[in-house]
């Protein structure tokens, strides 16, 4: 009953977020190369939102305007050969 209580309170995009994120650092963590995690929700549960990086230019300008490199764009994680793509300023 108290889990029931629990994912009631939950947002469930911040729910997929936090899911996605932690698929990409288990990812990273085995993997041999960089992993690259891009945030395409521009909501309140967004990954970008979860990280703290709203404000920070992304995925919003390369569809915009065709952007600067996207490599610029990466924000490194705390996770060793994890990367984030945030959505960018919209």
């Amino acid at each position: 009953m108290a889990f029931r209580s629990l994912s009631e309170n939950v947002n469930s995009d911040e729910t997929k977020s936090f899911v996605a994120l932690n698929l990409a650092a288990g990812i990273a963590e085995g993997a041999h190369r960089p992993v690259i995690l891009v945030d395409a929700d521009r909501g309140a549960g967004s990954l970008t939102t979860l990280l703290g990086l709203r404000g920070a230019p992304g995925l919003a300008q390369l569809r915009d305007t065709g952007g600067p490199d996207p490599a610029g764009l990466l924000r490194r994680t705390e996770v060793p050969g994890l990367f984030v793509l945030p959505y960018g300023m919209a």
